[in-house]
């Protein structure tokens, strides 16, 4: 795509696109490009890009992608809410990939909520619902997740298996028809509205979550345009989903462009 200055037509930009993050990134090595943008790693073959000459490496924050453990609600032992709440509870404090998320609406959203269940991350909250619950101890859960994001499905199968919770790891290309847990980045959109997402009547609720209670707030969500309203609805919306864990919020992904200076 060029991009040409109308008032000056010598002046334009070149943006490339390129079919996969590693086309990107060895584009950037070989001098085709002098920027590259929304890369997840910094590193190309056997080097790393703050080894080059002329290099400027910019690290940013992408709060429209959340990367998520989606529980499958209907599984026999995953429809139990306090093996949801103690998976979620054992999740670890925080990523290296990422800043940590605990709601599926992201911090710089006006409609965010630091509601009262909010941030919680406790292996002793964990062992105390799990106490009684031998089915998820006896049980290898299989946790699915996509190509690229496995240091992160291992570094929860790691948090679990020391609050006594086993598991398996699934590599996947895509999203898959079937799963017990699944490890996935999910595009948010800026509006708080996540109401294909989780009301029980849609297709795309992957998780089969069905809550009467959020389906009749994202209702409202949908239908009310006074802005303090939705503030308190979504209020509501992330404090009902917290505790009902549904699925697990861990990350907004750090992303990196290279710069040639």
């Amino acid at each position: 795509m060029t991009l040409v200055k109308k008032r000056d037509r010598s002046m334009k930009k070149i943006i490339r696109f390129y079919p996969s993050e590693e086309a990107l990134r060895i584009a950037y090595a070989l001098g085709e490009i002098d920027a590259a943008n929304g890369l997840r790693s910094t590193s190309i073959k056997d080097s790393r890009f703050d080894t080059f000459i002329n290099t400027e490496i910019k690290r940013v924050t992408n709060y429209n992608k959340l990367v998520t453990a989606f529980y499958n609600n209907s599984d026999n032992i995953l429809s139990n809410k306090k093996i949801r709440q103690a998976l979620n509870y054992a999740i670890p404090a925080e990523f290296k990939e990422g800043e940590r998320a605990f709601s599926s609406i992201p911090p710089v959203s006006l409609y965010f909520s630091k509601t009262p269940n909010y941030g919680i991350s406790d292996p002793g909250i964990a062992g105390a619902l799990l106490a009684e619950e031998k089915d998820a101890k006896n049980t290898t859960f299989e946790v699915s997740v996509l190509e690229g994001y496995e240091n992160a499905a291992n570094a929860i199968r790691r948090s679990w298996e020391k609050v006594g919770i086993k598991s398996k790891l699934r590599v996947v290309k895509d999203l898959p028809q079937s799963f017990q847990i699944l490890v996935y980045p999910m595009n948010l959109p800026q509006d708080p509205d996540q109401y294909t997402l989780w009301h029980s009547g849609e297709i795309n609720n992957i998780t089969g979550y069905k809550n009467l209670r959020i389906d009749k707030i994202l209702e409202d969500g949908r239908l009310n345009y006074d802005r303090a309203r939705r503030i308190e609805i979504y209020q509501d919306f992330q404090k009902y989903l917290i505790d009902d864990a549904p699925a697990s919020f861990l990350y907004f992904p750090f992303e990196y462009q290279v710069i040639r200076s």
